[in-house]
């Protein structure tokens, strides 16, 4: 009787078994790339949603603030007086209304927003906050006035334009962002 012929019960040659390591090398090595991809790209587009929520919530009360102050009996000033950036004064009263900029321990910057306790648009608001961990910082011009400041290394800065309609004025404002 004849045995089985050898052709039919081979084991893997030493070839064959560094090919099939080789490969599975390379899947897992591929795997392990994209999963390292995905998770750089999930915070980087985190920190970019959250820059982008505070870039939001900074020009919702700039628009807000700009609105309470345009009456006849307030005069704005641009210039920037240490941690003054806006600054409204009554000219009636002589009450004045500020947007400062507080940094805390940790370099989280509060912006904060002053105004009477009756505005001009009807709301009863003292003080409007804005935290902002991604905003380096801000600053106003009248426009078109080119920028005042210089983009730091990895810096990048958003204008938006704000118009004044009962004393006609329209005046710029750059949000610095790294």
């Amino acid at each position: 009787m004849r045995s089985l012929s050898k052709k039919y019960s081979r084991a893997f040659t030493l070839y064959e078994l560094v090919i099939s390591i080789v490969l599975f090398a390379l899947v897992a090595s591929l795997v392990i790339t994209f999963i390292t991809y995905m998770s750089a790209f999930s915070e980087k587009n985190s920190a970019s949603t959250q820059r982008v929520r505070e870039q939001l919530a900074l020009r919702k009360e700039i628009d807000f603030w700009f609105s309470a102050f345009d009456a006849e009996n307030y005069t704005l000033s641009l210039e920037r007086d240490g941690n003054r950036l806006l600054l409204a004064s009554d000219r009636e009263t002589g009450e004045s209304y500020s947007v400062t900029e507080e940094v805390s321990d940790d370099g989280i910057k509060t912006f904060v927003f002053t105004y009477p306790s009756v505005t001009v648009v009807g709301e009863d608001v003292i003080t409007g906050r804005v935290k902002c961990s991604h905003i380096s910082a801000v600053y106003f011009t009248v426009y078109p006035e080119m920028p005042v400041f210089t983009l730091g290394e990895g810096e990048k800065s958003l204008r938006f334009t704000i118009n004044t309609i009962v004393k006609p004025a329209m005046y710029a404002c750059d949000i610095v962002y790294s």
